[in-house]
């Protein structure tokens, strides 16, 4: 049985188990338990409360970062040999930036300096975003 089967089975119980006098719910959870395979005091736990809710979406604003500036951002950490967010920093002003991805070879094959919209947006960013593991955005 898949688990939302599962939890399917638990919904449609639960009302029942709940109205249920004591030996009626030592039926209803035994033949939960045989039908499910679950532990039975967490099925005890599930007829009684019910299956458990979806958690919420995380909230706050998400991220934003382009193909690009991922790619150039992970090429700046690997030249600088993984710093951590708050040390990587320094590195993202435009001289020195661009000197150490001229000296690991990680720019484009004719690009002599990261594009000037690259290097805006990574001046522009506050350590913890850097920090965190950037993603595309959709």
């Amino acid at each position: 049985m898949i688990p939302l089967a599962k939890h399917q089975l638990a919904q449609a119980l639960h009302s029942h188990y709940r109205a249920a006098r004591r030996v009626e719910k030592a039926q209803i959870l035994d033949a939960f338990v045989k039908a499910t395979g679950y532990h039975r005091n967490y099925a005890i736990a599930l007829l009684h409360h019910g299956p458990p809710q979806r958690r919420p979406e995380r909230r706050g604003r998400p991220a934003r970062y382009g193909a690009p500036v991922v790619e150039t951002l992970r090429r700046l950490w690997e030249a600088s040999g993984y710093l951590c967010s708050k040390r990587l920093r320094p590195f993202l002003a435009p001289p020195s930036h661009d000197r150490a991805l001229r000296r690991t070879h990680t720019l484009a094959p004719g690009q002599d300096r990261p594009r000037a919209d690259e290097r805006r947006h990574h001046r522009s960013q506050s350590s913890p975003p850097i920090g965190g593991t950037p993603s595309p955005a959709a």
